[in-house]
């Protein structure tokens, strides 16, 4: 009886630990609300540069452990882009160094697994944007940042994108072509 008891207890040891070790995984997972949270908390205006710097790179960590769906969400909440904006130019430049390749390689992982169907419409919708927000891109950034970041993502798209995603996200790559060839005209939104 007593191997029976300690086998128990043992085995209550055991969970206790494990479930013990998923929630200490759950509370350290990023969420959208973490990043807003951690943002609000933490305003850039007060801060010295390294201070500035601290929490950029610990905001650029926590965007970086959101998934495409949840960095949609925060872009459409305007969060991120207040953030951004906050920031300086050479903050800006560190920010995008932080977090573009990380948002390219995710976003290229999610257009492959896709379906056709899922994939022409966010075509769409990135042609839409991209259309809609090319003057303020350049508000945002250098003309050099900005090329300097797509060419980035380009290889990386490139390089791990599946064939079928580069033939359907053809339009999309020249658009931006167009854009970089003559970034300080912007490109009207579709009517």
């Amino acid at each position: 009886m007593r191997i029976v008891w300690r086998c128990l207890l043992a085995l209550a040891v055991i969970w206790s630990l494990a479930a013990g070790a998923l929630l200490l995984v759950q509370r350290s997972r990023p969420t959208p609300q973490k990043f807003m949270r951690y943002v609000a908390e933490h305003p850039l205006e007060v801060l010295d540069a390294t201070g500035r710097a601290g929490v950029i790179d610990h905001a650029a960590r926590l965007l970086n452990g959101l998934n495409t769906e949840q960095r949609r969400e925060l872009k459409k909440g305007g969060v991120l882009r207040a953030f951004f904006t906050k920031l300086n130019r050479e903050e800006r430049r560190r920010f995008a160094e932080l977090t573009l390749p990380a948002g390219f390689r995710q976003m290229v992982k999610t257009l492959n697994k896709m379906d056709p169907g899922q994939r022409k419409t966010v075509v769409a919708r990135t042609l839409r944007d991209l259309r809609r927000q090319s003057a303020v891109a350049s508000e945002l950034s250098g003309e050099d940042d900005i090329r300097e970041m797509l060419s980035g993502g380009s290889a990386i798209f490139e390089a791990e994108a599946n064939p079928q995603v580069k033939l359907d996200f053809a339009p999309v790559i020249e658009e931006l072509r167009q854009t970089q060839k003559n970034p300080a005209v912007s490109v009207a939104p579709p009517k």
